[in-house]
């Protein structure tokens, strides 16, 4: 499953860090340096530029959902347990059950937000 899904990982893990730990104009790297958009845009090239533009918007989507660790987890494991890879029966069943803990704890911890479910 994991050589399906490995760029997914990597992208939430990204995300993860950016959401926790970066600052609104900065990408937060994996050796804790933080690079300003503005310095990565005007250096890239087009698609590259787009590429950061487009994973800031969803970080900025996601900080206003207020994620934490615990659910960007239960997004980790959705995307792991891909149907689409083998024994697609035992994947659905792991992904009713992280689906299930996933709403579980966005519904406990977030009584306020009842359709933070339903948008992650």
């Amino acid at each position: 499953p994991l050589q399906s899904c490995w760029s997914e990982l990597l992208v939430l893990d990204h995300l993860c860090r950016q959401v926790t730990y970066g600052k609104e104009s900065c990408v937060y790297l994996v050796t804790g340096q933080q690079i300003e958009v503005s310095t990565i845009v005007s250096q890239a090239g087009v698609t590259l530029s787009s590429l950061v533009s487009r994973a800031q918007d969803l970080v900025a989507k996601l900080k206003a959902l207020q994620l934490d660790k615990q659910e960007f987890v239960c997004l980790k494991y959705l995307v792991l347990f891909n149907p689409s890879v083998q024994n697609r029966k035992q994947v659905e069943l792991t992904q009713e059950k992280v689906n299930r803990a996933l709403m579980e704890h966005t519904h406990k911890n977030n009584p306020g937000h009842s359709d933070k479910f339903g948008q992650l």
